[in-house]
């Protein structure tokens, strides 16, 4: 296999559920994130092992424990790419070295797409450091499936008069009855009941 067609199949997008969305930022009240997307490194290891096999890439590193940085050497079908990663604000230098890892294998083009899409800002529950929301890369803000809706549903009733809430949203309908446009429309409206119940309760 050339180097041409690898970096073509290495660049690929991932399936959605290989991809993961990090918080950025978090409004003053808390109550919403700032969330980008990106993917772990094991997610990136069976890239290349998927593309061009377990014999046809390695990485090393240099590590500098003192700035909490690490440097990774990657070199697919003989062509090396490097690239620097940082530990951050009390991370470790385990995440220094994943951090270099990745930034090196956009390099060969894994995962490039992610660093082109824009940061979305999403409900965010502060207390149990959750989404409450399920960002997609096709709808943005929008919720990706009934995942997020069935999630949020699960969070309102935990609160006082959460049921009541519910009730009168669904009107005795079921998720499965709801049409698409629906489901969209019952969301938002649940997540202003959501920051509405927190608020009160």
């Amino acid at each position: 296999m050339s180097l041409t067609e690898a970096i073509k199949r290495l660049a690929a997008p991932f399936p959605p559920e290989e991809v993961q969305w990090k918080v950025q930022a978090t409004s003053k009240d808390g109550t919403r994130a700032l969330v980008v997307p990106y993917i772990d490194a094991r997610a990136v290891m069976e890239r290349l092992d998927e593309v061009v096999g377990p014999e046809g890439w390695q990485d090393s590193y240099e590590v500098d424990y003192a700035r909490g940085l690490a440097k990774c050497r990657l070199v697919v079908l003989g062509v090396a790419k490097e690239d620097v990663g940082e530990a951050g604000e009390g991370g470790s230098i385990k995440a220094a070295v994943s951090d270099a890892f990745k930034r090196a294998a956009v390099k060969f083009g894994i995962a490039r797409y992610l660093y082109r899409t824009p940061p979305v800002w999403v409900d965010y529950d502060p207390e149990r450091k959750r989404l409450l929301e399920e960002p997609s890369l096709e709808t943005g803000v929008e919720p990706a499936g009934e995942v997020a809706l069935q999630a949020l549903i699960r969070e309102i009733r935990k609160l006082p008069g959460g049921e009541a809430v519910l009730r009168h949203a669904l009107k005795g309908r079921t998720l499965s009855a709801l049409s698409a446009s629906e489901k969209r429309q019952l969301y938002r409206e649940l997540r202003q009941a959501y920051r509405d119940l927190q608020t009160t309760s």
